[in-house]
């Protein structure tokens, strides 16, 4: 079974998702911040990441960072999902897919199927 990380500082939002997306069949972890992801990732390394870029402690942009300067994540597609468009060069993109809050399900589940597939 594939595993999606959910990363968000919102409740509601990161409870919508993990029922939503475990009912497609995926098993879902769910991290709160940017620094809780990071100690997840190193007990279990999911297929694909799904994270908010406005979060205390370390943003999205800033964890993703993170997460692709260590050789053991570097290869994990990473969903952004916020309100505002991030703010980067073409040749600075990090990320593998982005949703636009607020967006409809059946969009969340097509970029999840293009990143890793089925469950």
């Amino acid at each position: 079974m594939k595993e999606i990380l959910l990363v968000d500082d919102e409740f509601d939002i990161l409870f919508s998702l993990e029922l939503i997306l475990a009912e497609e069949g995926y098993r879902i972890r769910t991290a709160h911040h940017g620094r809780d992801a990071l100690d997840k990732l190193e007990n279990d390394i999911p297929n694909l990441i799904i994270m908010d870029l406005m979060m205390p402690f370390l943003t999205g942009m800033e964890t993703l960072k993170i997460i692709r300067a260590n050789s053991l994540f570097r290869e994990i597609p990473v969903v952004l999902m916020s309100s505002i468009l991030p703010s980067a060069l073409e040749e600075e993109i990090l990320w593998n897919d982005f949703l636009r809050k607020p967006f409809e399900m059946e969009k969340l589940i097509k970029i999840v199927h293009k990143n890793i597939g089925n469950p």
